[in-house]
């Protein structure tokens, strides 16, 4: 029953489906840059996970950033 609550090992929503974060996404980018280090914090579900990944894909091709993820599972 928990598990139809609270699904793992669903893929995170892709780039194209994170609705109205642009500016948030931008803001976050420019602090990464500048060398601050953040934290995404919040409840299961919310997409944390898509933003991280959203975060290093932006970081990469729009910054040619060397960036890297790990996946503890």
């Amino acid at each position: 029953m928990l598990a139809d609550l609270f699904p793992v090992n669903a893929m995170p929503m892709p780039p194209q489906d994170l609705i109205g974060r642009d500016a948030f996404m931008r803001d976050i980018v420019r602090r990464v840059l500048a060398g601050q280090s953040i934290l995404i914090p919040g409840p299961r579900r919310i997409g944390k996970t898509a933003v991280a990944l959203d975060l290093l894909r932006r970081l990469k091709e729009e910054h040619q950033a060397l960036v890297g993820a790990v996946d503890p599972l």
